[in-house]
């Protein structure tokens, strides 16, 4: 899955929407859970009115695994860990 990104920051903060079009954001969902329960009460006084409802939120968990910026995507390479560590 590609996620559309609203801030990149390396060296220099990136915001403008034209360079934000060159960083890919890349992840994978990991698992679908419902939020805690969340308990809504309505009463109204001297009539008897009382009402007793609850909500839980749908969450979907996501992983990153990827993010490359402007510098990475130019030049087309990809470190690997031994290349990093030198």
């Amino acid at each position: 899955m590609s996620l559309q990104p609203i801030m990149y920051r390396a060296d220099d903060v990136v915001f403008a929407p034209d360079a934000l079009a060159d960083v890919r954001v890349d992840a994978k969902v990991v698992e679908h859970i419902r939020g805690e329960k969340l308990r809504v009460f309505k009463f109204k006084p001297k009539r008897g009115y009382r009402k007793r409802t609850g909500h839980r939120q749908e969450l979907t968990r996501i992983e990153v695994t990827d993010i490359a910026g402007p510098a990475d995507r130019a030049s087309g390479t990809q470190k690997t860990d031994e290349e990093a560590t030198e």
